[in-house]
């Protein structure tokens, strides 16, 4: 659940007991097994719905994963709730436990959707009595109705989080599916604990329909039923509607959507709202040329700014080509706040005005936001500019061998602040990422960026991966690029992004006052400088100890840090300056060298007065 203000207990950290460093060369396995290795260890445990009275949950489906995704082995708890699973080979896992209407948890975390306490498993360990909780999710149920009254059957419903209600896009592949009965009524199980809105996204009469005025319809049926009657006129004009994603208690609207709150294993019922057909409007408008002239050498697009909904379930817009003069026609467009673009560049035209279009030569664009209530909108302009550029050169620190630069390229990938990966924003709905590949002296050209905020990516061939390379660092203008947001309010020429083979690596071991293993904590690594924090910073981490108390990250960029031990953190807090804040009086400061672990060993307990 999304909250304004942080308020994770952090810990005292009692004392700094030592702190090393020293140099350490990329210590990486390429030797894969053929097959899975056979192990001698056993993990064996009970799943239950973490209730007072240890209620045991069957036939869940437990899981266990290896750390770096070599293993995952899995079993299914019995009647009793117990699970066994054998030939477990030794290394590092964590324990998942999964079941239909009930919320995945790892073993060792407080609440479900929290990273779990990594397993150390040796040879011909045996791991008995590993207790899993695996609590009823929140339930949300209703009917939806047609304006008459009557059920609306098989209407596709969604209870989608606040904070993801603009995000847009589409939702994760296998997200599970809910739709209305026969009676209209609905059932969505299995919730997490968060604050949602509710959408009915009706699929029948998906499009734009005529609706007659009353007198238009009884003028119709008078000629009908009068022998030797004449057509005459009919009063009054049809309207044109359609319907859209509907919310609770009933508007077309997200802003509008009431927002509900449910707890662990909540149940909320009478969410009855009814779904309509709502006024479509017609957009009508031109584009612009860079060249101040009309063109029709454009694809245009439409998207509706709101929650991540499946392609098939949103209202269709029917978008029409710019003719000659640039003009161009979108009809069916039910109300709401809509995002509209046109890309050229890449467009291209034969005899006949047949049109194709080349996505990666698209470098001019146009891009509007409009609010739909009904109405038409006439006069619409769309005046088309170019896109900036992002270009530079890969290098190498020297840490090993130049690579060959055959197979690399570079991605310039959009990102918005409603993340679906709290740790890496979502891909901008309509906004595709801009790639290209890099040549042999290992200099990119990136064209056609449009003013968002953005993220850059490497792609490897298998073999520099095997070798380690990694990015050191994006630098432009004295800067690393990857310390502030990125956003192209202007071209980006002259980038240098640097690769290294080296290893940075922070390690060490979180323990109570009396040299226990501290598992039930996190500890968040950040930059000691405020002005490097923002969303997207490599620089912020999240680490888990392990069982025996130890933890460990690699590839942090260099630098001075700050390492904070809190009870509890939600997933998007620590990319929230905020958050920081409430955390940094009760952090300890350190410092990373490029290339060398350091050791940072943590002890936990009580503030003294």
């Amino acid at each position: 659940m999304t909250r304004s203000v942080p308020r994770p207990f952090a810990a005292f950290i009692a004392a700094a007991i030592s702190i090393s460093t020293h140099a350490q060369q990329p210590a990486r396995d390429s030797a894969t097994a053929a097959g899975r290795r056979i192990g001698t260890s056993i993990i064996a445990g009970l799943v239950t719905l973490g209730d007072a009275a240890q209620t045991p949950v069957r036939r869940a489906v437990v899981t266990l994963i290896a750390a770096d995704g070599s293993e995952k082995l899995a079993a299914i708890s019995g009647g009793d709730g117990r699970f066994m699973i054998e030939r477990v080979p030794a290394g590092r896992y964590i324990l998942e436990a999964d079941k239909a209407a009930h919320l995945t948890i790892a073993y060792g975390a407080r609440r479900p959707g929290r990273r779990g306490t990594m397993l150390i498993v040796t040879d011909g360990q045996r791991l008995n009595d590993l207790t899993l909780s695996l609590p009823r999710g929140a339930v949300l149920a209703g009917r939806v109705i047609l304006p008459d009254g009557q059920p609306a059957p098989n209407v596709q419903m969604m209870a989608v989080p606040s904070w993801l209600a603009t995000a847009g896009g589409t939702p994760a592949a296998g997200a599970r599916e809910f739709r209305t009965d026969d009676l209209g009524e609905f059932r969505l199980f299995g919730l997490t604990p968060d604050t949602y809105v509710v959408a009915a996204l009706p699929s029948f009469g998906r499009g734009e329909v005529e609706r007659m005025p009353d007198g238009a319809i009884s003028g119709v049926l008078r000629q009908l039923q009068l022998p030797g009657s004449t057509p005459g006129a009919i009063v009054g004009s049809p309207t044109t509607v359609a319907y859209a994603p509907t919310y609770f208690p009933g508007t077309p609207s997200v802003g509008d959507a009431r927002r509900i709150t449910v707890a662990v294993g909540e149940f909320r019922e009478d969410l009855n709202f009814t779904v309509s057909a709502f006024p479509a409007a017609t957009i009508r408008g031109r584009v612009i040329g860079t060249d101040g002239v009309p063109t029709q050498a454009v694809a245009l697009s439409i998207e509706a700014i709101g929650p991540a909904f499946p392609v098939a379930a949103t209202a269709i817009a029917r978008v029409e080509r710019p003719n000659r003069n640039g003009e161009f026609q979108i009809a069916g467009v039910s109300p709401g706040l809509y995002r509209l673009r046109a890309r050229a560049g890449g467009v291209r035209l034969d005899a006949k005005g047949a049109s194709s279009t080349h996505p990666d030569a698209q470098t001019q664009y146009a891009v509007t936001e409009i609010s739909v209530s009904g109405q038409d909108i006439d006069g619409l302009v769309l005046a088309l500019q170019e896109g900036q550029r992002f270009t530079g050169t890969l290098t190498t620190d020297g840490s090993a061998a130049s690579p060959e630069w055959t197979g690399v390229s570079v991605i310039v990938q959009p990102i918005t602040a409603g993340p679906t990966n709290a740790l890496a924003g979502v891909l901008t709905p309509g906004v595709p990422s801009r790639e290209a590949t890099v040549d042999g002296a290992g200099r990119f050209t990136v064209t056609g960026l449009e003013p968002l905020e953005y993220e850059i990516r490497v792609t490897l061939p298998p073999a520099m991966v095997s070798a380690g390379w990694h990015i050191d660092s994006i630098r432009y203008a004295d800067r690393d690029l990857r310390d502030a947001p990125l956003m192209f309010a202007g071209s980006r020429e002259g980038v240098e992004i640097r690769l290294t083979a080296t290893v940075t690596e922070l390690s060490g071991r979180l323990t109570t006052e009396s040299g226990a293993p501290a598992t039930d904590y996190f500890i968040v690594a950040f930059p000691a400088d405020r002005a490097l924090w923002h969303p997207t910073s490599p620089r912020v981490r999240v680490l888990r100890p392990a069982v025996d108390g130890t933890f460990t990250t690699q590839d942090l960029p260099a630098g001075t840090y700050r390492l904070s031990v809190v009870t509890d953190v939600e997933d998007h807090e620590p990319r929230q300056r905020a958050f920081l804040e409430s955390i940094y009086d009760a952090s300890i400061e350190i410092s990373l060298a490029a290339g060398r672990t350091t050791r940072q060993e943590m002890r936990v307990g009580r503030r003294s007065n």
